[in-house]
């Protein structure tokens, strides 16, 4: 790495950190993440620890100037996982990141069947809150998806947090097209115009959101793959739709107008009348848990690799 590069890190030496690490909590293909805890305080965090000889420096940087953008415009959302520091040595970064050691939401959807709609539209809710603060500043998520969303803690009632923004970007500049034509996100939430212009908007992230919805109340995404996200129509035709209301359908269809225009905006999203305000407290048989029909009462997935920030 150059001395630019790292000097654009603007990164304090990892020998003044207060931090000692307690364990590891994941891998990832560029990075690593531990459990830290402060030595003072003893307060916990999670390390992000990439190794500056590796290709995921690029990808580690960009994500350092999102979530620096979301703190110095004094973005405090609980819905977003945010930076505390960033270290480095000779060898490698590290960033300091607000813990999570709940499940990741694809934890939860991977134990098979839809979620109750009032679940379901809490944990929308939150994600689409979190769209809403990081769009108010110019920032585009591009990479949606249940394992990038997880519970603060292994409560179902703790907040939900949007974390990994290795993919992230400010709208508007040569970061928000694909480099050198290539797809970024996961494939099945893409928004189909992405194939077309690879560039990448806010709608971009609200049909990614309206994917994750679909799974939430379907148990399954609605395409498979390119071609059906450009052409296939969006039915309800699954028996799962039988006992979700014509509000939630509808809400669902909303974010996914292949057109992005008439995509609703967040802020447009949290005043839907399903996403305006929480649910009642889910009862004991249906905190996290399936409708009738279904793999029915609660569950009880793993915890998450934690952090809350992804291993890249």
């Amino acid at each position: 790495m150059s001395n630019v590069l790292e000097d654009d890190l603007q990164a304090r030496p990892w020998t003044s950190s207060p931090w000692y690490f307690r364990e590891e909590l994941g891998q990832g293909a560029f990075a690593k993440v531990y459990l830290a805890e402060e030595r003072n305080t003893k307060k916990k965090y999670a390390v992000k620890v990439l190794a500056k000889a590796t290709n995921g420096y690029s990808i580690i940087a960009a994500e350092i100037q999102v979530l620096r953008r979301v703190a110095s415009e004094a973005v405090s959302n609980p819905h977003i996982v945010h930076l505390q520091e960033v270290y480095q040595d000779d060898f490698n970064v590290y960033l300091v990141l607000d813990l999570c050691r709940g499940p990741l939401l694809s934890d939860v959807l991977s134990l098979g069947g839809p979620l109750h709609e009032p679940v379901a539209m809490k944990i929308l809710r939150q994600v689409v809150s979190a769209l809403s603060s990081l769009h108010s500043i110019g920032i585009l998520h591009r990479d949606i998806k249940p394992e990038n969303i997880m519970w603060e803690n292994a409560s179902s009632q703790s907040p939900l947090q949007v974390f990994d923004f290795g993919l992230s970007c400010v709208e508007g500049t040569r970061g928000a097209s694909a480099l050198a034509g290539e797809l970024l996100g996961t494939v099945n939430y893409i928004a189909p115009e992405v194939f077309q212009s690879r560039r990448y908007t806010r709608a971009c992230d609200i049909w990614s959101a309206g994917i994750v919805a679909h799974e939430l109340l379907c148990g399954d995404v609605p395409f498979a793959n390119e071609a059906q996200i450009k052409l296939s129509p969006l039915t309800f035709s699954e028996p799962a739709w039988k006992t979700v209301s014509p509000e939630a359908k509808s809400l669902v269809r909303w974010m996914l107008e292949r057109v992005p225009r008439n995509r609703p905006t967040a802020e447009q999203l949290l005043q839907h009348p399903c996403l305006r305000a929480d649910p009642p407290e889910p009862t004991a048989r249906e905190d996290i848990g399936r409708r009738e029909g279904t793999a029915g009462g609660t569950c009880s997935p793993r915890v998450g690799h934690g952090g809350g920030s992804g291993a890249g």
